[in-house]
């Protein structure tokens, strides 16, 4: 019963503390120049500003260091930011207090962090998963406050993503995906982009030299020096071990035989995208073949589905690929690949960040050339699903879904491809978008870009407002419907100098800019000056309060009394029994002489 009880207890807590966070939700930014900045994204006020958070010392002076990463506690209570060098900080952001020092190595970039229960994941340029305790307790083996996991990848990790309790994925700029057990560490999965179908068989034998051996005659330094014809280094194999199975035989797989597959189907699959691209009258970049392996498909965003269920043919894991496609996968043990769509519209962009609602209903984009896209993605990849979808609904709230005369390449590209039902699209900034996050209480969007700007948007593509402006910041309802009613929807000044069509209808909710003629602006002009006259005649209307801020009514003070009535005369004398205030001195004072003379004058009269 006791048990029950506290269970309860934490439940109720848990439902108040999610209920907090949505009543309440801030924006934490953290930029290049080793800044960390609160805000409170309704009233645009900067609640907390941290300067250096990251610094270092070169020749007695404070140099910031580049902030590249950042998480949040599972209680977003702590705020944890990794910063070029290869440091770590834990900060409390509620008051911009330091609580924690850390590092993975020296001058190494951390590029993720994953906070998730007592732990935190670290990845970056050394190519592992670093592992520290949130308390700072000791983890590792000799007393060590931080646990490498195992080397497995050959080149820099540049995304990963986690799915609790079960999985964490983490990709490379090679396009190698590799998947974790959470609980264990352990790799179960390995796989290449350029190849999704094939499995990569993991060898769990330690191994010294794997990542030096897994760049071979097809590192970039050799293929730079084959297109410009200069002689190309020999590979410096590790020595041998008679004692133990043969490294060449473990690393064989993944050496030249393996590349030089994946050189191939890269090629392929350029090649199809030419044809693709040409079909649908898209410009194409041509890359010169020598340079095809120095582009081999980097992984650069990977989103998981947290509220589908892990299954082998459901789609629970995105990821984003340099070639402008997503691929969609299931981390099953059973599962794998499932199928892939292409996420742009223009030759040369590729998806930077994705996001997603709770549901999991919409998938967000931002891309490198700055376009923000909305995808429906609750039927895609989920067999069996039955759920109707109301296309009069969407083109409620997505005006790109209107009809238009001129159809853009956004459109166009959309046509060929049913699934996923692209909703929106539009460009959000003039450079490339580094993050995109979703308040789903409000339908908000956010998004921060290279270009230094964190700008709010609406679910179908209204511009809100920029983050840190010197404009007076106009307050942002928290329910859409008000929203759209009565909020004074602008464009940004940029993005009205260098968006598209489809852009600029997008942004003022599907009404096009038209010029009027010459008659429509002479009744425009006659019906202001209309209202203008009307103004000056009539005036306008009172407003609160009518009688101003000097006047206020006198207050009563006596006080409700329950009056008794006495019935045992034959009849009542209701002026006994009627308690009155009493009067004022000057009331006395001027009626006790009338009252005297009109008592003498009814003496006078019964005379």
């Amino acid at each position: 019963m006791l048990d029950a009880f506290f269970f309860q207890l934490k439940k109720n807590l848990e439902d108040l503390k999610k209920n907090l966070e949505k009543r309440n939700p801030i924006v934490v930014t953290c930029g290049l120049d080793s800044h960390i900045i609160v805000w409170n994204p309704w009233d645009g006020r900067r609640m907390i500003a941290i300067k250096e958070a990251h610094t270092k010392s070169v020749h007695a002076e404070i140099i910031p260091i580049e902030i590249t990463a950042a998480s949040f506690d599972p209680g977003y209570q702590r705020l944890v930011t990794g910063a070029h060098d290869g440091s770590l900080k834990i900060w409390n952001f509620n008051t911009g207090t330091c609580l924690r020092n850390m590092k993975i190595e020296k001058n190494c970039e951390v590029k993720c962090i994953i906070w998730v229960k007592n732990r935190i994941l670290v990845m970056g340029w050394n190519r592992r998963v670093t592992e520290f305790g949130d308390s700072g307790d000791i983890v590792g083996v000799g007393g060590q406050f931080y646990k490498n996991w195992d080397l497995r990848h050959g080149e820099d990790i540049s995304a990963a993503a986690v799915r609790i309790p079960q999985t964490i994925v983490t990709g490379t700029y090679d396009g190698e995906l590799i998947m974790w057990r959470l609980e264990t560490g352990q790799p179960y999965k390995q796989y290449n982009a350029a190849d999704p179908t094939t499995r990569i068989k993991i060898h769990y034998k330690k191994l010294k030299h794997t990542a030096e051996a897994k760049v071979g005659k097809f590192s970039k330094r050799n293929i730079i020096a084959r297109a410009l014809g200069k002689p190309i280094e020999k590979e410096k194999k590790p020595p041998p071990k008679p004692s133990a199975l043969a490294e060449d035989d473990l690393i064989k797989p993944v050496t030249s035989r393996r590349l030089s597959a994946v050189q191939r189907l890269a090629s392929t699959a350029m090649q199809q995208t030419r044809s693709a691209m040409r079909a649908r009258r898209v410009s194409t970049v041509v890359m010169p073949e020598q340079c095809m392996p120095l582009r081999r498909l980097a992984i650069h965003s990977i989103l998981f589905l947290n509220s589908r269920p892990m299954d082998p043919s459901i789609g629970t894991l995105l990821i984003a690929l340099e070639n402008g496609a997503i691929q969609v996968w299931s981390h099953h043990i059973s599962g794998g690949f499932l199928t892939s769509f292409s996420a742009i519209h223009k030759a040369g962009d590729y998806v930077i960040c994705m996001a997603s609602d709770n549901n999991n209903e919409y998938l967000f984009t931002g891309t490198s050339v700055g376009y923000i896209k909305t995808w429906l993605i609750k039927n895609y990849c989920v067999p069996e699903s039955d759920e109707p979808i109301s296309m009069p609904k969407l083109r409620l709230t997505f005006p790109f879904m209107w009809g238009d005369f001129f159809v853009g390449r956004a459109a166009r590209i959309a046509r060929s491809q049913p699934l996923p039902l692209l909703l929106n699209s539009y460009k959000g900034h003039a450079m490339t978008i580094s993050d995109l996050d979703y308040i789903d209480d409000a339908q908000i969007l956010i998004s921060s870009s290279v270009d230094y700007t964190v700008r709010m948007w609406t679910l179908g593509g209204r511009y809100l407002q920029t983050l840190g402006t010197f404009k007076a910041w106009k307050h942002v309802p928290t329910d859409p419907e008000v929203q759209s009613e009565m909020f004074e929807f602008t464009t940004p000044p940029d993005i009205m100098r260098l968006g598209s069509s489809t852009t600029l209808r997008v942004l003022r909710g599907g009404t096009p800019l038209r010029k009027l003629t010459f008659k429509q602006m002479q009744a425009k002009e006659v019906k202001e000056l209309t209202h203008v006259d009307h103004t000056k005649i009539y005036g306008e209307r009172l407003t609160e309060p009518i009688l101003g801020h000097y006047y206020r009514p006198s207050e009563r003070t006596t006080q409700f009394h329950e009056i008794k009535f006495d019935t045992s005369f034959p009849y009542i004398p209701v002026y006994q029994h009627l308690i009155m205030p009493p009067s004022h001195d000057l009331v006395l004072s001027t009626l006790k002489p009338k009252l005297a003379d009109a008592y003498a004058e009814g003496q006078a009269n019964k005379k």
